[in-house]
């Protein structure tokens, strides 16, 4: 790590020890997947790719290139050839959180405001001024916020994915308790129906290379622990999910238990309790108080999806919402505090496990 000054607020990473030019992107990522793919050394690679258990000598995430300016970090090993996602009911389509909300009830403009909101106070705050400061090979990190949102409980048009099955088998095993705020696990006698779906990356690349998107690390505990990928469901014109693989799981309370408990402790492994739930707390529900919506947001919401202003502000005033015009802001000890956390543990981690992918594989002649 090179710190450029003594005051720990302007402590940088920068890794320079490649060339510009051979910092993959996400073609040349899923080109040598495909590489990989061909080659009869995968066949016996691929059962054990798929576990949950990294190498410890092995990087636990690439550098990958998104564009001319910047990169994101791909988490996992580059070997994991699928996409899966576990549900626990036979749903018609894939449907992302905020397309599961009648847009003609209130609930519809709460959710999409304070993802909004979640969204703008990200980008403004020094989680997202630091993040942005990570340079690789003369590109700077560039946080997808969108998928932060997605993952910390707002409602947006992104739709989850793993590279790993066992996290996709925690999803499809549990149900989510919305008045304790947790998951729990499926009972046998439970009205659930496990599933998986899967899909080679490589596939789900070539039916829309520009709705793929490598959350991996943000570097946030959520995405990372869960090997993140997801779906702009935006881009795509026909049912997302007809092209997918399905496998029935059986609900097995000794299996499911092994799931819940033993390879994810409740939960809590893919949950961690992290800093910015505080943020993501008090934006959704005041911690306890009644939640403000932002002005600015509710006349965005209103002239997006043609309301009434004056009629949406007095249906969220009978269910205890304020209209305000302030916005959620950290306070100069909290922004200390990540500011901190960023240069003391996250950058040091990055730049020590996080590593680089060559354009072309060396894979053995066969």
């Amino acid at each position: 790590m090179i710190i450029n000054s003594s005051d720990i607020e302007k402590a940088q990473l920068i890794i320079s020890n490649i060339k510009k030019e051979d910092l993959i992107d996400t073609k040349d990522y899923i080109e040598n997947l495909k590489k990989f793919a061909e080659h009869p050394i995968s066949d016996g690679c691929l059962p054990f790719m798929e576990s949950t258990v990294i190498p410890h000598f092995m990087p636990i995430g690439y550098y990958i290139k998104s564009d001319e300016k910047h990169f994101q970090i791909l988490a996992g090993q580059f070997e994991h050839m699928y996409l899966y996602r576990g549900e626990n009911r036979d749903y018609p389509e894939f449907t992302p959180s905020i397309d599961r909300l009648d847009k003609e009830d209130i609930d519809h403009c709460i959710e999409w405001i304070k993802a909004e909101e979640f969204k703008e106070f990200f980008k403004s705050c020094i989680y997202y001024k630091r993040l942005s400061e990570i340079e690789v090979a003369g590109y700077n990190f560039q946080p997808d916020i969108e998928a932060i949102a997605q993952h910390y409980g707002f409602a947006t048009s992104y739709l989850d994915f793993t590279q790993h099955h066992d996290v996709a088998r925690f999803f499809a095993l549990t149900y989510f308790d919305k008045e304790e705020g947790i998951y729990k696990p499926i009972r046998e006698d439970d009205d659930y129906v496990p599933r998986i779906y899967s899909i080679k990356l490589t596939d789900i690349y070539d039916l829309c290379k520009d709705a793929l998107k490598i959350v991996g690390l943000q570097p946030l505990g959520r995405p990372t622990l869960q090997m993140a990928f997801a779906i702009d469901t935006r881009l795509y014109n026909n049912d997302l999910k007809s092209n997918f693989k399905v496998t029935m799981l059986k609900k097995d309370n000794t299996g499911t238990n092994y799931i819940y408990n033993d390879l994810f402790n409740k939960g809590k492994t893919l949950f961690p309790d992290e800093r910015i739930l505080q943020d993501v707390n008090r934006i959704k529900n005041g911690n306890g108080r009644n939640a403000n919506i932002p002005s600015k947001w509710l006349l965005k919401y209103s002239k997006l999806f043609n309301k009434d202003y004056n009629k949406l502000r007095s249906q969220l005033s009978k269910k205890h919402y304020k209209v305000v015009d302030k916005f959620y802001a950290l306070t100069k000890a909290e922004q200390e505090q990540i500011n901190i956390e960023t240069t003391t543990k996250i950058l040091p981690w990055i730049e020590k496990n996080i590593g680089f992918m060559p354009k072309e594989l060396n894979l053995p002649p066969y």
